[in-house]
């Protein structure tokens, strides 16, 4: 009996579950062990024309592809349900893999998506890639856990991106969703959380920081800590550019999690300008829990 928690896990088909594009599924695993939640595992396929011409008819060729698609499902989740973990599978015939999860995840009431992580130049061999982060993070209806195919077991720091200079009501609930999610995060894993604030130059001049800015990070830091109630040390205030500043802060921290919000741009605004956690993720080489 679970609580009611269900994470929608993103499948590579085409890989084993020893290979790394499978890690989303393993770190679903080990933090449904903690939060007793369920998983689906998600795996969407489709055949172009030319495809489906070298079957004897197109029935047969969707048939044939799904039963297969459906085998493979099973063995891959058979590892961890031997965990004692309830897990169950789903499949689809779309062409548009990244909106089908979003579909799904809304159909079901997910609580979270969890994928595996794009790196580099990394297409599968669906097509699957960075395109297919994009609209995760854009339509999905709940958070998007990315998960770097470099194993990095649970329990060490949680690192939580927030957005203090602007204060409008949209940026205050992303803030508290933020910060919720981290902390959560924290509690499930055994984790630290340290909270990471990038005061932009150009605002900070505009509100009249200008040459006194280093003694006003200081006292945005206490005023942070104070607020949220932690520690001075685990939170970061830094004047420049969000995109660089937060990589680094993951780095220097050897961060497992980073928590990021999103606003999820959507339409030809989004295409051209993207967002902070669009441009950060494929910098960073620890997990990313993306919350819109």
């Amino acid at each position: 009996m679970n609580n009611g928690l269900k994470y929608l896990v993103v499948m590579k088909p085409g890989s084993s579950h020893s290979s790394p594009q499978q890690a989303a599924l393993f770190k679903a695993a080990e933090l449904a062990l903690k939060t007793n939640a369920s998983i689906e595992a998600f795996a969407c396929t489709y055949l172009t024309d030319k495809e489906m011409n070298q079957h004897s008819s197109r029935q047969e060729a969707k048939r044939t592809t799904m039963e297969t698609l459906m085998h493979w499902n099973t063995n891959e989740i058979a590892p961890v349900t031997k965990k004692g973990i309830a897990v169950y599978t789903h499949i689809e015939w779309n062409s548009e893999y990244a909106k089908a999860v979003c579909y799904r995840a809304k159909a079901i009431r997910s609580n979270i998506i969890v994928a595996t992580k794009a790196t580099g130049n990394d297409r599968d061999d669906n097509g699957h890639d960075h395109n297919d982060e994009q609209i995760l993070l854009r339509y999905a209806p709940c958070p998007v856990f990315l998960v770097h195919p470099i194993k990095r077991p649970f329990g060490g720091i949680v690192l939580a991106a927030v957005d203090t200079q602007t204060m409008d009501d949209a940026h205050h609930a992303l803030n508290n969703a933020i910060l919720a999610a981290a902390f959560n995060l924290a509690e499930d894993t055994n984790s630290k959380v340290h909270l990471v604030c990038v005061l932009d130059e150009e605002k900070a001049v505009a509100t009249h920081l200008g040459f006194e800015y280093l003694e006003d990070v200081s006292a945005e830091q206490a005023k942070i800590a104070e607020r949220f109630n932690i520690p001075l040390n685990q939170v970061h205030v830094q004047l420049g550019n969000p995109q660089v500043i937060i990589k680094e802060r993951t780095e220097t921290l050897d961060t497992d999690i980073l928590v990021i919000g999103t606003k999820a741009r959507k339409g030809i605004a989004g295409i051209f300008i993207g967002n902070t956690a669009e441009k950060v993720l494929s910098k960073i080489i620890c997990d990313v829990l993306v919350v819109n």
